[in-house]
C-alpha cells in the first residue's frame, strides 16, 4: 500500500515537472515570437519607407527625363521651323522687278502716247498740245490722224500761227456753218471745235470710205489742188 503511495506522488511531481517545462518553454516561444513579430514589422516599415523613398526618386527622374525630352523636342521644333521658314522664305521671295505699262499700239505702230507727241509736233499756235484729242479720236474710231491734221493745217495755218477763224470761233477745219462767223461754225471752246470737226469728218467722209485726199476734195473743197496740199501736210506729219 506505501508502495503504491509513494509511486504515485512519483508521478505526480514527473508531470508536475513536465508542466513546468513546458510553461517555461510557453514563456521562451511567446517572447521569441514577439520579438520576431516586431521585427518583421519593423522590417515592414522600413521596407515601406524605402519603397516610398524608392518612388519618389523614380518620379523625380522621371519628371527629370520627361522635361529634357521636352526641352529636346522644342529644340528640335524650333530648329526643324526655322529650316521651314527658310526653305519657304526661299521659294516666296522674289526679287523686285522693275516693270513698266506697256501700251497697246494706235496707229502706224505708234502707242497713245506716241502718236501724240508727234502730232503735237506739227501743232503750234493755238493748236499746240492738242494732238492727244486726235490721238485719242483715232484709238476710238480708227480715223486716219495724220489726215485729220493735214487738213486742220491747210484750213488754219496753225503749222505756224493759227488764222482768226480758230482764234475768234474755234472752227479747225474750215467748216461751214450760220452765226456770227462770217458764214463758218463758231464753237464754244477750242476742244469743242475740234472734237466737232473730227466727228464730221468721220461720218461724211472716212466712215463712207472716202480715206483719201483725192476722194474728199470734190465736196471739201473747191480748189482742184487742195488734195495735192492735203497730201504734202501728210508727208510732213509723218515726218516729224
Amino acid at each position: 500500500m506505501v508502495n503504491m503511495e509513494k509511486e504515485q506522488s512519483k508521478r505526480t511531481l514527473k508531470g508536475i515537472g513536465i508542466f513546468l517545462l513546458l510553461m517555461s518553454l510557453l514563456v521562451v516561444y511567446k517572447g521569441s515570437y514577439t520579438d520576431l513579430v516586431d521585427e518583421k514589422t519593423t522590417c515592414a516599415e522600413n521596407d515601406k519607407r524605402m519603397l516610398s523613398t524608392s518612388v519618389k526618386e523614380i518620379s523625380t527622374s522621371c519628371k527629370s527625363l520627361n522635361a529634357d525630352i521636352v526641352e529636346t523636342n522644342d529644340k528640335e521644333a524650333t530648329s526643324i521651323k526655322k529650316e521651314v521658314v527658310g526653305k519657304l522664305n526661299e521659294v516666296t521671295t522674289i526679287e523686285p522687278v522693275e516693270t513698266m505699262l506697256v501700251e497697246e499700239e494706235v496707229y502706224d505702230g505708234l502707242t497713245l502716247t506716241e502718236l501724240t507727241n508727234k502730232l503735237n509736233r506739227s501743232l503750234n499756235s493755238t493748236m499746240a498740245n492738242k494732238g492727244y484729242i486726235f490721238a485719242n479720236y483715232t484709238k476710238e474710231t480708227g480715223l486716219d490722224p495724220y489726215l485729220a491734221v493735214a487738213i486742220v493745217l491747210e484750213e488754219t495755218g496753225c503749222r505756224y500761227t493759227c488764222s482768226h477763224l480758230v482764234n475768234a470761233c474755234h472752227n479747225v477745219g474750215g467748216i461751214k456753218g450760220s452765226g456770227n462767223c462770217n458764214g463758218y461754225q463758231g464753237y464754244k471752246s477750242l476742244d469743242e471745235g475740234i472734237k466737232s470737226y473730227l466727228n464730221f469728218l468721220y461720218n461724211n467722209y472716212y466712215a463712207k470710205g472716202l480715206t483719201t485726199p483725192e476722194n474728199i476734195n470734190p465736196s471739201y473743197a473747191e480748189s482742184t489742188t487742195w488734195a495735192a496740199k492735203i497730201n504734202n501736210y501728210i508727208d510732213y506729219v509723218k515726218s516729224n
